[in-house]
């Protein structure tokens, strides 16, 4: 069910990116043709994943939840690009399509819901809430493009799924990243700015209140989880003003802890996938919010508060560089970057990242994580003029279309450490710049 925002006109907009830069020798979109083309080209029929290394087993690991988000990308690929027709592209979005389907069938193994609002265990419980809520994504834009309802219902029962066993007992309307009695009880920011996004776009789609306030126990909610997030997993920048203000400057932590009553706000990691899921959140919570509350003056404000939210912590991502970790921009003008993982010796950023050595692997995590936050930028801009962001979407598209291989990093002459993650990453990078349709932002048409 699509609903029309309510719009502050003196902040609020539509953007178009119709025109590229003059100094691109390549094209954003000739690039994506060839990222999506190189995904698709490692896809395995038997597994229904990306590569001929990734555990079929378990539904676990990086793998698979990669795989959800790299189809977040090709999605966005068939969608932004469907009005402009080449061979290239027709061959590329039939084989997303048929692709999917057949991970749709590894996902569910015969047990996915035949109908709306299934209350039942997802076949895909695998206790890891971060890894289903990308899935929720996957399956909700899977059926924004194709509006193949069993997507639909397979994305609705995830969210019950989480919503009934993701809590904490101690923590309230907060998500945690496992359930699984022998891993360590932990709220995770992941976890949280996935529900929170996934939550207000199943509103803006079905209608149904609960995904904005909650199931009739008390659990759950949009509303609800994205206050927790602000009060418990909100890190304010030091001399800025406080979130929802204009010119503030916050990120959001990757976890809190348990032992403080879960009001202090830990890790040190400012995690890109983090940042830009709720980057994405707040924008399409702001778009849910419109449409859930009858026009009134708390409702303008929610509206406003949200969309400010998503445009401030996108600009914080883009613009900070008095951080405890590395810069996550760099050059000029800036290109994203990502704070690495710890290593055993620190050294300068970015040569020694170590995306291949002892201590992570070809799967690194934070490999794809630049993408996730290039969607979320878009589908703030879609709600909030921000000539800034504008402008930082184009440079980072254009800086990545003309990079001799599609790796981890963005900057030229960068690594040549590529693989499905990372061509995911660089083609999430260059959908927000190209941009024709906004099926992958709440409210989108």
């Amino acid at each position: 069910m699509k609903r029309i925002l309510c719009v502050l006109v003196t902040t609020l907009g539509i953007l178009s990116f119709a025109i590229p830069s003059a100094s691109a020798t390549i094209l954003p979109s000739a690039a994506a043709d060839t990222a999506a083309g190189d995904i698709l080209g490692v896809y395995q029929n038997s597994t229904g994943l990306f590569s001929t290394t990734c555990p079929a087993s378990a539904e676990s690991g990086n793998c698979w939840w990669w795989a959800a988000d790299t189809f977040m990308a090709l999605f966005d690929y068939a969608e932004n690009n469907s009005g402009t027709m080449n061979t290239t592209r027709l061959a590329n979005i039939a084989s997303i399509k048929s692709d999917f389907a057949n991970t749709f069938s590894a996902f569910c193994n015969g047990g996915c819901p035949a109908g709306a609002d299934d209350e039942g265990v997802s076949p895909f419980d695998n206790h890891w809430y971060d890894d289903m809520g990308y899935w929720e994504q996957a399956l909700i834009n899977a059926y924004e493009y194709t509006k193949t309802s069993k997507y639909l219902y397979a994305a609705e029962q995830l969210w019950n799924n989480v919503t009934d066993e993701g809590y904490m007992e101690d923590c309230g309307l907060i998500v945690q990243q496992n359930a699984d009695a022998s891993k360590p009880e932990l709220e995770d920011g992941f976890a949280n700015s996935l529900y929170v996004r996934d939550s207000a776009w199943l509103y803006e789609i079905t209608g149904n209140a609960k995904y904005m306030s909650g199931k009739t126990d008390g659990k759950g909610g949009a509303i609800g989880v994205a206050g927790n997030v602000r009060s418990e997993m909100t890190n304010q920048v030091a001399g800025t003003p406080s979130p929802g203000t204009p010119g503030s400057e916050f990120f959001i932590a990757g976890e809190t802890d348990p032992s403080s009553g879960c009001t202090a706000a830990t890790g040190t990691q400012k995690w890109l996938s983090t940042q830009g899921e709720m980057v994405n959140a707040y924008a399409d919570l702001s778009v849910a919010y419109a449409a859930y509350c009858p026009p009134a003056t708390t409702c303008t404000a929610n509206i406003s508060l949200f969309a400010n939210l998503a445009d401030e912590l996108a600009t914080t991502v883009t613009t900070n560089t008095s951080l405890t970790n590395p810069a996550t921009v760099f050059g000029t003008p800036a290109i994203l970057s990502e704070p690495c993982e710890s290593q055993t010796t620190p050294s300068t950023w970015p040569d020694g990242c170590t995306i291949g050595g002892p201590n992570t692997n070809q799967f690194s995590q934070f490999l794809i994580f630049k993408g996730n936050f290039e969607r979320g930028a878009y589908c703030s801009l879609h709600n909030f003029n921000d000539g800034a962001l504008r402008v930082f979407i184009q440079n980072n598209a254009d800086a990545i279309a003309n990079l001799p291989h599609f790796g981890f990093l963005w900057e030229p002459g960068s690594d040549a450490n590529v693989n499905f993650g990372t061509r995911a990453s660089i083609l999430d990078g260059l959908e927000a710049y190209i941009a024709g349709s906004t099926l992958m932002c709440a409210g989108g048409s």
